[in-house]
């Protein structure tokens, strides 16, 4: 994998996309339309809204993945939309972006498989953007977003907080690789009425046998979408970063 190049292109790009920062109407939060590449021998050119504080940029940079593409979901979904806003008034900074094949997003649906390249890429862009606090990279991922954001977070070293939403019960089966991010700090969030998500056993097992710090939380009267409950669930998120990253 050419990362040279990779890091080339990236640096063009954060450059050139300065020239469309926009200020919310607070005039608090900038948020700048971005393009960045997949992290792959032959690289796809991703869409993507990073936002953050124009004062103060001392925490860690949220990555937001987004539900199934042939669902639907965007990087405009409601859930992510919802946890973006959280996350800014908290003050993290917070990149959210198009998978492959959505949006303005360049290539087609890669089955879980090649959006992790993309993901990849996303942290790559994080840790080489200037107007961003790099040193920490918190992945959330919602649904189809949570199984892509929980496998490339066990093999990153570069991600120290880890948040799925609505995560399958039993997709640790599909986790065949060495676990490489042993000091993942990991928060397994499900909707109570979620029956595909809900019964944590199996991530729990997983997560003591590979000696992994994780929480899990179930939203009283949640279902996979979150409906009448978003609020819940971005609290429950902010709480779980203050505590991991020792935020009074």
């Amino acid at each position: 994998m050419n990362y040279k190049l990779i890091f080339f292109i990236t640096i063009f790009i954060t450059f050139f996309s300065c020239t469309s920062l926009k200020v919310t109407q607070n005039k608090k939060i900038i948020t700048q339309k971005i393009w960045f590449y997949s992290a792959e021998k032959k690289p796809v050119q991703l869409e993507g809204i990073v936002s953050f504080s124009k004062d103060k940029r001392t925490l860690p940079v949220a990555i937001l993945c987004h539900p199934h593409p042939l669902h639907g979901g965007d990087m405009n979904s409601a859930v992510i939309r919802a946890i973006e806003k959280t996350l800014l008034n908290n003050g993290f900074s917070v990149l959210r972006f198009n998978f492959r094949g959505v949006g303005n997003s360049e290539g087609f649906f890669g089955h879980g498989i090649l959006e992790e390249k993309d993901l990849e890429g996303a942290i790559f862009y994080v840790l080489h953007n200037k107007f961003v606090k790099p040193g920490k990279i918190i992945v959330i991922g919602y649904s189809f977003g949570a199984k892509v954001a929980f496998k490339v977070s066990l093999k990153n070293q570069n991600v120290s907080q880890l948040i799925t939403i609505g995560l399958r019960s039993d997709y640790t089966k599909e986790i065949n690789f060495k676990v490489k991010n042993s000091e993942l700090k990991i928060c397994f969030i499900a909707g109570e009425l979620d029956k595909g998500a809900r019964d944590f056993t199996h991530l729990k097992e997983f997560c003591e046998n590979y000696s992994l710090n994780c929480k899990t939380i179930l939203i009283k009267n949640a279902d996979h979408f979150f409906t009448r409950n978003l609020n819940k669930l971005s609290n429950e998120i902010i709480k779980f970063l203050k505590r991991t990253l020792k935020i009074y």
